[in-house]
Parts: structure tokens; sequence; C-alpha cells
């Protein structure tokens, strides 16, 4: 990341929101706040895709850790954790999980083809499985 893209002031506020787990919002998929869903910022998608067109490069702290988080979704873990914001929908009405976690791996592949992970095997096995 160069000196221009840190001094950006809404760039910096995106990245001192993220967590240290690579989580913005607590969530995946919130555009905005919404109090009656318990939404409290937007959604870790949003903000990692917005860094990247501000030109953040996967080496900066903020896509690595995103990234991390991303490619963790990707994977085939089904800890009810990573469902986020969807938890209460996965265990509280049967069916939805697998369809969610779908979702879910398809937002996560992607966010990392728009950083520049296209040709990683993860993602590209993902793609195929989407297509």
């Amino acid at each position: 990341m160069c000196a221009e893209m840190d001094a950006y002031p809404p760039a910096r506020q995106i990245a001192k929101k993220q967590k240290d787990s690579g989580v913005w919002g607590g969530n995946l998929l919130g555009v905005s706040v919404n109090k009656s869903t318990g939404i409290k910022d937007v959604g870790t998608f949003h903000q990692y895709r917005r860094l990247v067109e501000l030109g953040w490069t996967p080496e900066s702290r903020p896509i690595k850790l995103g990234s991390r988080l991303l490619f963790r979704l990707l994977s085939r873990d089904e800890d009810p954790k990573l469902l986020f914001e969807f938890q209460k929908y996965g265990a509280s009405e049967p069916g939805t999980e697998p369809w969610i976690r779908e979702i879910v791996r398809e937002a996560a592949a992607t966010a990392l083809a728009q950083a520049g992970f296209g040709e990683d095997p993860r993602v590209r096995g993902a793609a195929h499985r989407i297509a």
C-alpha cells in the first residue's frame, strides 16, 4: 500500500474498523446499519472489496486479514460461527444452512478473485463449483 492510499481518510477508517479476525462489523453481507436485524456496521465483503477498489494490495494488513477469513469461508469448515449474521437461520430452519454456506462461499470467491487471487487453486475450485 502506498502512502497516498494510507492518507485517504475513508480508507483509513475502513481499515481501522476491521477486527483482528479479519471481520468488519461482525457480519458478512451487511450493506448498511440495520438495528432490527442487529447489523451495526457495513459487512466484511463490502469493506474488503471497497479497499480493493481503492487500490490496497494483497500485502496490506487489512487485505491479508480479510483474505485469511475469506479463504476459511471457501473451505468446507462447518464451524457455526462462520455463519455470522445467519447463525440463527442456520440453526432454526432445517435445510437452510447448506444454502447459506453456498451463498457465503460464492461471495468469498468473488471478493478474492477481485483482490487478485483468481489463479489460486482454492478460488478456481470454488468458481468451478459455482459454474
